[in-house]
């Protein structure tokens, strides 16, 4: 890391084409080998430095980390109290875009960060305009106390995301799902587990495998539905050993996770009736009444984590999953 020659602040990596916090041209920079970072358009540069002629603190493209394994990368986060996006057209005539923007948004809202957006359109139209807008929520915007705010993990870096094989963590998990069938869900059983893998401080793999556990404990109700009070309680006691393992940030951290996936999670249940890690077909969803009780059960269950889906969200994301089906059909031809 260096000292950015314009503001003379700390922290300019040399993998970084842009100041983060100025939105200068880094005379340092140097193009990373095989990592493709994705660098702020023009017309955010253009932002970026009129915000710092105003005096503004910000950050371009900051890691907001949702857990320790997700981060989302926004276009401003302004003033630590407020997150700008600037979306180019895609962003709102794509419905399968303008969901996961509608995720994501929901995911920083939920760690403290309002978020407003901006269309390449307007801003274009007039720049003089979107500062004065963007001075005025500087003003207005509150900062929130929400305990869930966070903008750094509070681990160090290589802990954030698990470098171990996605195969190594599946038999963890199905190791994990054999033994707390016969010993129950205690903090032992799975001390014993993550040491007989070797990562009982990897807050990443550990989630990722609590995870995958809860998909392989999904059942169905007597009538055929979707378990879902088993499955809250279930979720609830894979808090209650997260928190046990790292602290109240681990309970944070999984909800937020499960909060990003929720709607990804219902759609495997919708077109394939089972989570991606059950081999077999759990419950069939026959037509529209089937999704609405499916979304309703399901919010029902985990409202009290403060997770929740769209039925409209789920149905885009169905949709975009039917038109993946499709591509892949044609192309096996």
């Amino acid at each position: 890391m260096s000292t950015c020659d314009i503001c003379l602040r700390d922290g300019l990596q040399q993998q970084h084409k842009y100041c983060r916090r100025c939105g200068s041209r880094n005379s340092s920079y140097i193009k990373p080998d095989g990592d493709n970072i994705a660098e702020p358009t023009e017309i955010e540069l253009k932002i970026a430095r009129r915000l710092f002629a105003e005096g503004i603190n910000f950050l371009l493209g900051p890691e907001i980390w949702y857990s320790s394994c997700t981060y989302y990368t926004p276009d401003f986060l302004i003033e630590d109290k407020f997150v700008v996006e600037i979306d180019g057209q895609h962003h709102y005539t794509d419905p399968h875009q303008v969901l996961m923007d509608r995720i994501r948004q929901r995911a920083i809202e939920n760690s403290g960060y309002p978020v407003y957006r901006f269309t390449n359109k307007e801003v274009n139209k007039s720049l003089d305009t979107t500062i004065n807008q963007i001075l005025s929520l500087v003003h207005t915007t509150k900062v929130t106390t929400n305990h869930s705010k966070i903008i750094e993990v509070d681990i160090p870096k290589e802990q954030r995301i698990s470098s171990l094989p996605i195969s190594i963590l599946i038999k963890c998990a199905h190791e994990l799902y054999k033994r707390t069938h016969d010993d129950g869900w205690t903090t032992s059983v799975f001390k014993d587990v993550f040491s007989e893998f070797s990562f009982t401080s990897n807050r990443c793999a550990i989630q990722l495998t609590m995870m995958m556990l809860l998909g392989l404990n999904f059942r169905a109700s007597d009538d055929g539905t979707a378990d879902f009070q088993n499955y809250a309680r279930l979720f609830e006691k894979a808090t209650f050993i997260l928190q046990e393992f790292f602290g109240d940030i681990a309970i944070v951290e999984l909800k937020n996770e499960f909060n990003m996936s929720a709607t990804n999670f219902l759609k495997n249940l919708v077109c394939y009736g089972k989570p991606k890690r059950l081999p077999k077909r759990v419950i069939y969803i026959k037509n529209n009444d089937d999704i609405q009780n499916l979304v309703k059960s399901f919010n029902t269950n985990f409202l009290k984590f403060g997770i929740q889906v769209s039925e409209e969200d789920l149905k885009i994301e169905c949709l975009h999953e039917k038109e993946k089906i499709s591509r892949r059909k044609l192309k096996s031809k």
